[in-house]
């Protein structure tokens, strides 16, 4: 049996549009943007702070990324698979756990997703990887990562 691991942001539930916003409102006060999804596209990665760092152009200072990340200050809780200490690193650690909790082999594993760290989260738990184009990350760099590429998640359920 497969087991389906979907990624939620971009993949699942379609927020590019906000995500695209929110960032563009974040960098106003730097002078920069507002961005467009195919400029969003082009200096979006993960980790999420490297990605802040090319549209800066510079390294972040010290307490720049929870300036510009830390939305937990608006909340009295904050729970999920992402640690508020994690937020906006890479994935792979969280799947490994993921996987290990449930006992799963991650040979039976296929990650669906649409950023490069959801493909290398796969590689790295020794899972398989199918990456959708709708999401947060552009087709040609999708293409990099050698996984299968697709534009409609229906399309992602043929490779399971």
């Amino acid at each position: 049996m497969v087991h389906v691991v979907w990624d939620w942001n971009g993949t699942l539930f379609d927020d590019v549009e906000a995500v695209v916003a929110a960032t563009s409102e974040i960098f106003a006060p730097y002078g920069l943007g507002p961005f467009g999804l195919d400029e969003f596209r082009a200096f979006y990665t993960r980790p999420i702070w490297v990605a802040y760092e090319r549209v800066l152009g510079r390294a972040l200072q010290d307490g720049e990324w929870e300036r510009l990340d830390g939305l937990s200050d608006a909340f009295h809780r904050v729970e999920g698979l992402v640690l508020p200490e994690q937020a906006g690193g890479h994935k792979a650690g969280l799947l490994a756990r993921h996987l290990a909790e449930l006992g799963i082999d991650p040979a039976d594993v296929i990650i669906i997703g649409d950023s490069a760290d959801d493909a290398v989260a796969a590689r790295q738990a020794g899972a398989r990887a199918v990456m959708y184009t709708g999401g947060m990350t552009g087709r040609a760099n999708l293409e990099r990562i050698g996984v299968p590429v697709v534009n409609r998640l229906a399309d992602a359920v043929g490779h399971i």
